[in-house]
């Protein structure tokens, strides 16, 4: 995610950051609200990405990621019939039950 981003409007990455700042982007159906704590010199891994940003994005926001993902997943074709064994399995996996 770009850190250019303010109030929704992409800009160039970089392109007007400042520290202590907040960026918010979306990205993967997640808005996601980050604090530039500092620049960094120049490019770097994302092992030391934690040094340089911190994720202030509401734990109400991952969920409702997560939920949206549950529901495309169980969401099937109208004309699609029954599932196979492989996706019975699945879905008894994802409920954590056993295969009857």
């Amino acid at each position: 995610m770009p850190l250019g981003w303010r109030s929704g409007i992409p800009g160039q990455a970089g392109a007007g950051c400042a520290c202590r700042r907040s960026a918010r982007g979306a990205r993967d159906g997640i808005t996601r609200t980050l604090k530039i704590l500092a620049l960094p010199p120049s490019r770097l891994s994302a092992k030391q990405l934690p040094d340089f940003v911190a994720d202030l994005t509401p734990a109400a926001e991952y969920e409702r990621a997560k939920q949206a993902s549950l529901e495309q997943r169980l969401a099937r074709q109208r004309s699609e019939g029954r599932p196979t064994k492989k996706e019975r399995r699945d879905l008894a996996a994802l409920f954590d039950r056993e295969e009857p």
